[in-house]
């Protein structure tokens, strides 16, 4: 048989590429290349509220900042969307917004098991 290493042809004007069995073909390695399966988003803790920012006694320099959350799930989107593939899903794995916690201790908690230290 013959083998190719990509040719021009004249009469259509249309360039042939090389056979994936031609020896060092770049085609081939195009084949070989692991791909995955599917890609997919996540994020998690987005927790947005309508208060002010927040930061918790215990955690000196950790700061909620509640009404941020809308560009900061923007900026999130643009990126999953600046992948070169197309992403299967987004998941959001949890509190998309801040509601009653263990934060506020002036607040009942129906799951709150004991005294807050």
């Amino acid at each position: 048989g013959s083998r190719s290493r990509g040719t021009l042809s004249v009469t259509s004007g249309v360039y042939e590429s090389p056979s994936i069995q031609f020896l060092g073909s770049a085609a081939r390695l195009e084949v070989m290349k692991p791909k995955p399966l599917f890609s997919i988003g996540l994020f998690a803790d987005a927790q947005y509220a309508d208060k002010d920012d927040y930061e918790r006694p215990s955690e000196k320099g950790r700061t909620k900042y509640f009404r941020a959350v809308p560009e900061r799930l923007a900026v999130a989107l643009r990126d999953f969307k600046s992948k070169g593939e197309g992403l299967a899903c987004v998941v959001n794995l949890g509190d998309l917004y801040d509601g009653v916690n263990d934060d506020d201790v002036t607040v009942e908690v129906p799951t709150r098991m004991g005294a807050i230290p």
